[in-house]
């Protein structure tokens, strides 16, 4: 923890809260090239994870994202999250936000299963597998992200949709809006594990 905050303190004290939110507008308005003040999901979880102002993992920048509200053609508003990604970002590696989450992390609540909602690992593994199974209907293995959302609705794990959304952005690596069964076995509870940590710290911080 140390070592991280020395570093974030690097990172992040030449900017007052409004240069990083202009920073944050900024990397999405370069993003948007066709000038329409929106962006799809996985464009923006890349705009995350490419800008330069603060480091995030594959998991964070997919969590930010996947609490964005969408519009019903499925892209998102980004003028409308900038100031919620700005707070997420500080919530994220500010040095008290550091020490804060250490301290979390260490509390009986951040134990996996309770996180689970009381489901082992085991448990949680054959409830993927049978809800795959199901949405497969061509067997081959894959499903679409329309397919993937349904699958993990109609199961009796009671994700929410932004946990869905940030699953499906862990797991789909190539980032061609398909998830591929045996990569989705191998490591959904282990991402989802960590998206739900992830989310339960920033509630915690109040970031939303």
């Amino acid at each position: 923890v140390d070592v991280l905050t020395e570093f974030y303190k690097h990172e992040l004290r030449q900017f007052a809260f409004d240069d990083l939110e202009r920073a944050v507008r900024d990397v999405f308005a370069r993003g948007d090239h066709e000038g329409k003040g929106v962006l799809y999901r996985m464009r923006m979880v890349e705009l995350l994870l490419e800008q330069d102002i603060v480091l995030l993992s594959r998991m964070q920048a997919n969590t930010i994202v996947a609490m964005a509200p969408m519009e019903e053609d499925g892209s998102i508003v980004y003028e409308k999250v900038v100031p919620v990604v700005t707070r997420m970002l500080r919530a994220l590696c500010t040095p008290e936000s550091l020490t804060e989450r250490a301290n979390m992390l260490s509390r009986a609540d951040f134990d996996p299963v309770e996180l689970m909602s009381g489901r082992e690992r085991d448990q949680m593994e054959a409830t993927f597998k049978s809800a795959f199974a199901k949405y497969d209907v061509d067997k081959n293995h894959m499903l679409d992200e329309n397919e993937f959302e349904l699958c993990l609705r109609s199961s009796d794990i009671g994700l929410e949709r932004h946990e869905i959304y940030a699953l499906m952005g862990m797991v789909d690596t190539d980032a061609n809006g398909t998830v591929d069964a045996h990569e989705f076995m191998s490591c959904a509870f282990d991402h989802l594990l960590q998206i739900k940590r992830e989310k339960k710290i920033l509630e915690a911080q109040r970031v939303w």
